[in-house]
């Protein structure tokens, strides 16, 4: 419930408050079934997330500054999640960085963008249920999932100014994985999950790194573990 009233929050109340109408949103069915999956995948993730903490918990009770900081991670993704939607609605309504060009065009501009944010999504989901069949080579998925999905956000709203923040998300996500307990085991001894705090995508992006390979060394007959993109970093 709480990942439900989370994504309406972050994703269609923004838009919906800058552009002071539902129907952008409704009249196009392109934007309607992203906005709906988006909800979807944040009330999915949000569901495991709690779920998955719970069952940690009982086993090893988390001490209060793993508390603080799974809630400030939380509180941050949520942050920027509206910050970046109502980033795009106000390039729409402003008409900055707005794609242009022939209409043909810009619509496959706008298909891409929501096949790459769909696309994300069902990545999101496959790193949560811990598919590693689809991840095998990447130690923190949903950092990975959560690019993808960003990438075809303002595309499907027909902007391209919102992409300027994806550097400065990388950066902070290298930041995140540099500091996170699975990589510095010593921050944590006591919590082997606790790098589920990390990765956080639409909605609180909860990561399945734990079920990655947890060690830079490659295992036998594999090819070497990459950390956010396949074959870059």
């Amino acid at each position: 419930m709480l990942g439900l009233v989370s994504g309406m929050l972050v994703s269609v109340f923004p838009v919906v408050g800058i552009k002071k109408s539902w129907d952008p949103i409704v009249a196009d069915q392109g934007q309607l079934a992203f906005f709906m999956a988006f909800i979807i995948t944040m009330t999915f993730s949000g569901a495991i997330i709690f779920q998955r903490w719970c069952a940690q918990a009982s086993r090893c009770p988390p001490s209060r500054r793993q508390i603080t900081r799974s809630l400030l991670t939380i509180c941050g993704a949520l942050l920027f999640f509206l910050l970046y939607f109502a980033a795009n609605a106000l390039s729409q309504r402003l008409s900055i960085g707005l794609i242009v060009g022939e209409s043909t065009n810009v619509s496959g501009i706008k298909l891409a963008g929501l096949s790459c944010a769909f696309t994300g999504m069902i990545f999101q989901i496959a790193a949560l249920l811990r598919w590693p069949a689809i991840f095998v080579h990447l130690r923190h998925p949903c950092f990975f999932a959560t690019l993808v999905f960003l990438i075809g956000v303002p595309l499907q709203f027909g902007s391209w100014f919102a992409l300027f923040a994806l550097p400065g998300i990388f950066v902070v996500m290298k930041w995140m994985i540099s500091f996170s307990p699975q990589d510095n085991p010593a921050d944590s001894p006591a919590a082997p999950d606790s790098s589920a705090d990390a990765d956080r995508p639409a909605a609180a992006d909860s990561p399945a790194d734990d079920a990655q390979v947890s060690s830079d060394q490659p295992a036998p007959g594999r090819e070497p573990v990459w950390q956010l993109i396949p074959y870059i970093y």
